[in-house]
Parts: C-alpha cells; structure tokens; sequence
C-alpha cells in the first residue's frame, strides 16, 4: 500500500510542477509581432474539462500549448491551431512536455502515445510508438508524469526516461539506443522504471529510478548504480528515487521514498543522509522530497506533500535546516504547514504558496512572515485563499501577479500595498474568461497571457482588458 499511495501523491505534485514550471523552457528568437486585429472563430475555446499541462514559446515567436485532453495548440499571433491526435497529427491528446532543439525541431511526450516529433517547416508530425515487435523503436509509450524525463543532452542527443528503460535517441539517424536493466550485466541499468532525470555540468546523465540512482557515462556507455545497503550508512538510504538535482557545487541530491534526502559526492561517491530526529525539532522534517530546488542564496527548497513539513529550506555550507511551521499566536509565521509551491523574485524575496492558506512572503533578511489572505470585510486583500501561479512583473518588480481558484487575477503593488482585482464577469466580454487562472506567462514582446478553464486571454496590463482567445476547430 506504500508504493501506491506514494504513486498517487507523486501524480497531483508533478501536474502542480508542471503548470508552475512550464514558462522555464522558453527560446525566443526573432519573435513574430502578434496581430492587434480583431480574432473571428466559429468555435470557442472550452477548458472546463481539461488542464494545460506545458506551455512554451519557441525561438521563432509561436506558442504552444499542451493540454491533458485536447491534444497540442499553436497560436501564431493570428490563429490558434489545434493538432488533435490522429496519424496525420499528434499521436495521443494528452500531452505532457514540449521541448525544442537546436534545430528549431519540437519534441513533444505524450501521456501512452509515446515520443511525437514535429517539424514546424512542414507542418508534420512524425510517431516514435513502442512495437513489440521492432527492439529498434521506443522503449515505451509511456512516461512518468513528472518534468524531468527527457533531457536535450549536451553532444545533441535527446534523454528519455521511460517507464520501461533508458532511451537515447539521435534525431538524425532517427534510432534509439536502449539502456535497460540487464541481471547478468553488473554495468547496466539498475531499473527500466525512471522517475528524474537530469545532466550534469561535467555531462553525465543522472537517473533515479524504482531501484536506486545510476550515473551514465556517455563514452564508455556504462552505468554505476547506488542501491541501498542495510550494513552501509553511507549508502542510498533506499531504492526509490523520487528527486533528483545538481547544486552549484556539482553536488547530488535526492529525495527518496523513506522520507530521508540525501546528498551524493560525486568524488567520493559517498551519501550523506538527513533523517528526521524526533527528539531535536531543528532536524530535517519527516517528509518525502518530491522537489529539490537551489535558491540564489544556494540554499534548497525542499517540497513535499505530506502535512505538516512546513516550509523547508538547507543551507549546505553550515548544513542547518530551517523549518518554518505556523504559530497562531504569531501573526509573522508562515500561514499554513502544507507548502505547494514557491517563487523567488529579483530582490531575494520568497513567495510561498500554501494549502488553503493563502500566500506567504517571507523576507529573509528581516526573519518573518507577511501572510496574504483572503478577508471577505476588506477590498484590498488576496481575492481567493486558493493561490494557483505567482509571478513578478517583468517590467517593475514591485508588481506582483497572482491567479486564484475561484477569485481570478490579483495585482498586488509592493509599494503602495494595494490590491487590484481582476474577476469574471459573464457580462462584460473583457474581463477574465474564468475565475480559475490556472497560469501566467508573459512573452518576449511583453504581452501577457493567462490559461484559464475558459478562453485562453491576452490580458493588457495597463487597461486590465481581456482579449478572449477562440480557436477555429
């Protein structure tokens, strides 16, 4: 029962990283200049029964938008085109990453319909699916649903964590090489079934699996893989890596599914773990680590589902763990223990998304809390204690840009500390198309946009317009 409730947790927290990470991979080049014109479809743009799960802009100005049940969108800044599957189109509609190489080509995973290619010069799509009967086609049709199974490696080749091994693929000879687990080959793979992946600085490929972490070296094609010894400390403390990630330092660290992180010397090749100590309230918190992340300071974040961890953070040069958990007879502590997310702008600040409790800013330098919420006798507050995407404005930091569940678009102004509401209104075609902002994005031409479970919406900031979105279908 473990391993199933672990599975079900991993699910919900990597569809919240995905919609909060998916702005990460944008390379816009020479951009195209979107149209002011007015947008004529037949059809309009229905979200309520679908989530966008990836959202990129690419070098030459499109965007592209994976949904989970409406396959890929691309909008060009006149029209928004739908690639629905089909042998001609997408293969599956449920679409989890979108990549692009240094070609300009697009690399698109999708949820059981394996690895989809698309060319934007001919507007063609090309199925990498798993034949049984092929052993040079894909390991599988199926990737774990996290952000870290496919890697656009340093010499050109694109790194695929499948559920049923290790691919490397070369776009140009268009083949897969397959790493899998071989009993009988102390140099292979530990496990098919990968969960994180990643490239180091010195171009070694990292990989947690459900059997333990494995390092590949790409010249010799060989595997050196750490499991979980009883007799060994200083071993991996257990076989299911959940997280993993590089620090400045060229450090290792993991999140496993027994609650302990670790971090892995390269040099030594040994782990130092952290575990919780119940009798010293200061050790790391009994948590299983789902998201590793280096904050400028070169301090983690550490994420996790499991109440009530708080908001964790590990300075790796005095090895000090900080747990901030809510006091209620302290107004200047973190508003809730369930931490969901966190964003860190230009001035050092962290914001913190919480469960049900709103959003957090927290000041490092002064050592508290200011906590926004919701206060249903006061106008200029949070509009909703259902906080989904955070992000500073890019043109002046003390906005900042917050969408909500059932409350719609915050503006929050840092100086002034005023808030601006921005809610839908059936009745007023240029307000927000939904009171679910599911996530923000702001283009290299300085337009923003907002996903919604409605109209996708080209919002103008200075106005508070929304411009609905409707695609010909």
């Amino acid at each position: 029962m473990k391993r199933k409730t672990f599975v079900l947790g991993v699910v919900l927290a990597s569809m919240l990283i995905i919609l909060s990470a998916s702005a990460s991979h944008v390379r816009a080049q020479e951009p195209v200049r979107f149209s002011d014109g007015d947008l004529k479809f037949s059809h309009p743009l229905n979200l309520k029964a679908e989530v966008t799960s990836a959202f990129m802009q690419d070098r030459d100005g499109f965007f592209w938008i994976g949904t989970t049940s409406s396959g890929l969108v691309r909008y060009d800044g006149y029209d928004l085109k739908y690639y629905t599957q089909g042998p001609d189109s997408i293969s599956k509609n449920s679409v989890l990453k979108i990549v692009e190489d240094e070609d300009g080509i697009l690399w698109i995973t999708t949820s059981g319909g394996g690895l989809n290619k698309y060319d934007k010069q001919t507007d063609t799509f090309t199925h990498y699916r798993h034949n049984p009967d092929n052993p040079n086609s894909i390991s599988s049709d199926t990737f774990n649903i996290n952000t870290q199974t496919i890697v656009t490696g340093q010499e050109g080749y694109l790194w695929l964590g499948t559920a049923s091994g290790l691919d490397r693929f070369d776009s140009q000879t268009e083949t897969f090489t397959h790493y899998k687990h071989d009993p009988h080959e102390p140099t292979s793979l530990i496990h098919d079934n990968i969960y994180a992946l990643t490239e180091s600085h010195d171009g070694l490929l990292w990989i947690g699996t459900f059997g333990g972490l494995c390092k590949l070296n790409k010249q010799t094609e060989q595997f050196t893989c750490y499991t979980h010894n009883p007799d060994d400390d200083n071993s991996l403390p257990d076989d299911y890596v959940l997280s993993v990630a590089e620090d400045q330092n060229g450090l290792i660290w993991l999140g496993t599914d027994d609650q302990t992180l670790s971090r892995f010397d390269p040099q030594t090749e040994t782990f130092t773990r952290y575990t919780h100590d119940p009798d010293n309230p200061d050790s790391f918190p009994k948590m299983k680590v789902n998201v590793i992340r280096e904050l400028n300071s070169g301090e983690l974040f550490l994420g996790s589902l499991l109440a009530p961890a708080g908001l964790v953070t590990f300075d790796p040069t005095t090895e000090r763990f900080t747990i901030y958990k809510n006091d209620p007879s302290d107004d200047k502590t973190i508003s809730v223990d369930v931490v969901r997310g966190i964003y860190e702008d230009k001035t050092g600040i962290v914001w913190i998304k919480t469960v049900g409790g709103a959003i957090d800013k927290y000041d490092k330098k002064a050592q508290k809390f200011m906590v926004y919420q919701h206060n249903p006798d006061d106008l200029n507050s949070l509009s909703s204690d259902m906080v989904v995407p955070i992000q500073e404005d890019r043109d002046d930091p003390n906005i900042m840009w917050i969408g909500t569940i059932t409350g719609g678009l915050n503006r929050y102004d840092r100086s002034s500390q005023t808030w601006t509401h921005y809610q839908h209104d059936p009745d007023d075609e240029t307000t927000i198309g939904h009171p679910y902002v599911i996530t923000l994005f702001e283009d290299s031409q300085g337009t923003f946009w907002l996903g919604t479970f409605g109209p996708l919406c080209r919002f103008d900031k200075a106005e508070g317009i929304c411009t609905k979105q409707y695609p010909e279908i």
